[in-house]
This record gives C-alpha cells, sequence and structure tokens, in this order.
C-alpha cells in the first residue's frame, strides 16, 4: 500500500484529505508543524486522530518559522504571514522525513484558489522550488484540476482526485457529513494572519527583535497593548484579565507598574529597554532531524529548542520610566501605583493623550 506523509493542520480540508486517501487505499501519517504562531498537540488533533485511527506526528519548527517570519523570500499574505515560504519550509521537513518513515509521497490538503498568494498553481510550484524537493506533492482535493506528476503516475490515478476550488468550504462540508466526520473542539488559527499580532511582530522586526531566541517578545506582545518609545524601547499595556496571564509568564528583569491589589480596574504595564542587546540576525537554514531511534506511535512529537537568551538586567532612563507612568496613569487613571514592593507617585501631563497615540502601535 502506498504511503504518504500528510501536511495536517487540523482544519477541514486537511481533515477531508486524510479521509479521502485513506478511502482511496493510501497509507496515511499526518504530520503536523508546531510553532509559536500555530500548530502542535491539542485536543482537536487528538480527537481527528482517533476518529480517522491514523497516527500523528508533530515537529517543532519554531526556530525556522520566526526566522523566515522577520525575514521572508517572498511576499507576506494579510498579515505578517509569509504563506509560500511557510509551506516551502514544511514540504522541505517531510521530504527530509519520508525515507525515516517509509513513504513514497508527500500529500496536502491543499485547494487551487482558495488562497491567492499561496494556491495557485504558480505558487505550488513555486514552494516546490524553494524547498529543494522532487515533484512527488499530491494535492487530492485540487489533483484533477492539475498536471500528471510522479505520484499520480505510480501511486494514485489523477481521475479518482477531486476539482475542489475557490474559498468555499461546501463540498468539504458535504464529505465530512457524507463520511461522518464530526470534530467538536474549534481550530485555533494561525496568529499571523491576526492583523493586529501581526503589526506587533513587524515593529519587533524594525528593531532586529523578531528573533527565535526572543521568544519572550513575541510572548509579551501576543497580547495587550504595545507601545515603541524608540529604538529598542517597548511597552505593552496589559487589562484586566491580562495581567494575570503576562504574571503567568514569570519573566525576569521587566520594569512594570500595576494596581494596588485593592484597586478594581486591574492595569499592569511592563517595559524592556533592549539598545544594548548583541544578537546576530537569523536567515531561515535546513535543520536536520535525529530521529533513527523514534517509533512511530499515536502521537509522536520531534524538534529542537533553541536557547533563549536572558532579558539583560537594566535600568530604564528617566524618559522612558515616565513614558511608563504616562500610560499607566492614563490608561488606570490613577496617580499612584506599584513597582516590585515600592509604591510610586507621579503626574500624568497634559499632553499625555498625544504622546501615547505617537507611541502605540495600531
Amino acid at each position: 500500500m502506498p504511503k504518504c506523509l500528510l501536511l495536517f493542520n487540523g482544519g477541514i480540508d486537511s481533515i477531508t484529505a486524510a479521509k479521502f486517501l485513506q478511502m482511496n487505499e493510501q497509507d496515511v501519517i499526518l504530520l503536523n508543524f508546531e510553532s509559536k504562531f500555530f500548530g502542535g498537540e491539542s485536543e482537536r488533533i487528538k480527537q481527528i486522530s482517533r476518529q480517522l485511527k491514523l497516527p500523528v506526528l508533530i515537529v517543532d519548527i519554531t526556530q525556522q518559522q520566526v526566522a523566515l517570519t522577520a525575514n521572508p523570500v517572498k511576499q507576506y499574505g494579510s498579515g505578517a504571514n509569509p504563506c509560500v515560504d511557510c509551506r516551502a519550509n514544511m514540504l522541505q521537513v517531510a521530504y527530509q522525513l519520508m525515507p525515516k518513515y517509509g513513504c513514497d509521497y508527500i500529500a496536502t490538503g491543499d485547494v487551487l484558489k482558495q488562497h491567492l498568494i499561496s494556491q495557485s498553481i504558480e505558487a505550488f510550484a513555486q514552494a516546490q522550488k524553494m524547498a529543494g524537493i522532487p515533484d512527488i506533492v499530491l494535492r487530492p482535493l485540487c489533483g484533477k484540476l492539475l498536471p500528471e506528476n510522479i505520484v499520480t503516475q505510480k501511486y494514485i490515478s489523477r481521475n479518482t482526485l477531486l476539482s475542489y476550488q475557490g474559498q468555499s468550504h461546501k463540498d468539504q462540508e458535504t464529505f465530512m457529513r457524507t463520511n461522518r466526520i464530526a470534530i467538536k473542539t474549534p481550530l485555533k488559527s494561525c496568529q499571523l494572519l491576526d492583523h493586529f499580532y501581526s503589526k506587533k511582530l513587524i515593529c519587533l522586526k524594525q528593531d532586529g527583535l523578531l528573533h527565535s531566541k526572543l521568544q519572550f517578545l513575541q510572548d509579551m506582545v501576543s497580547f495587550g497593548r504595545l507601545f515603541r518609545f524608540g529604538y529598542r524601547q517597548l511597552l505593552v499595556l496589559y487589562r484586566k484579565h491580562e495581567c494575570a496571564q503576562f504574571k503567568q509568564m514569570n519573566l525576569q528583569n521587566v520594569f512594570t507598574i500595576e494596581n494596588e491589589e485593592n484597586e478594581s480596574q486591574q492595569t499592569l504595564v511592563a517595559a524592556v529597554d533592549l539598545q544594548q542587546l548583541e544578537i546576530e540576525a537569523e536567515k531561515p537554514m535546513k535543520y536536520e532531524y535525529d530521529i533513527e531511534e523514534v517509533k512511530l506511535s499515536k502521537c509522536t512529537k520531534l524538534g529542537q529548542k533553541t536557547n533563549q537568551i536572558q532579558i539583560p538586567k537594566t535600568d530604564l532612563n528617566e524618559m522612558l520610566q515616565d513614558f511608563v507612568f504616562t500610560v499607566f496613569g492614563s490608561y488606570s487613571k490613577l496617580k499612584k501605583g506599584v513597582v516590585g514592593d515600592k509604591t510610586v507617585c507621579f503626574e500624568t501631563k497634559e499632553d499625555a493623550a498625544e504622546i501615547i497615540e505617537q507611541k502605540m502601535i495600531k
């Protein structure tokens, strides 16, 4: 029986592709990619694996993903999403894994013209060329609309493939109902498609801080409102439940000011000054996965952990600290707050609103 690695994010397209390949006597391994922005082991992935009775291989590509998000070869999509580069990286990793698991080809849940930048015939060819792999990628949902390749010549007839195209999911929904596939857990979408979060990542990129060794920054700005006071001088405003979320990160050497405990409207501002930080820019590169001894089970995880740079211990200069107090005072409507174990008092400037507007990333 022909065997394939299916690029699998748990969405309706990849579920449909997995079931379709199963029905056409193909042996399928679900290949899920994990990064700071998408994917990873989740209840949804587990449910799908159980329903389809297919094994899942989860690969951590955080380092590559951050690097290519900071320096994509091709253009971004609607946000900070380098979809063509991302797909090329996934294909490259999948190609490395093929011989380890005895696979004959790679499959995807691509639908022609669903996304104009990354799902055209030209984009498909471009991604494979960037990945440096042979023409062994099967796109079963739209394969009837694509040219023949090695896979359709050797493993599955092109005439049996589907011809889905466009942004509607009606065909996939019908297929799921017909085959009694129902996944209750919602799909978590790629954060890079979020316009607000993308703006904050682009801000980090401009200061050379969108780096796989600075993941604490990507975490800090994943919620809350970001302000850029100057070069590598950043602060984030958190409100209500976001304050507790930030504290759970347990970051060291971050300047914070927050409400006293008895205040009802919780506000917290966190600031870092990284002007003196020395870090080399990183470029996307090919990573080898040492998995000789890893056996495939229901859910297998691979990948390397990147050593993280610790936040340098620096004191905020007077101007930056004054801006922190201005942001905190304007949003909390207070004239005092807690810094460490001390209560500090301050005055909010008359032109605070104008200054805040200028520095806000929006």
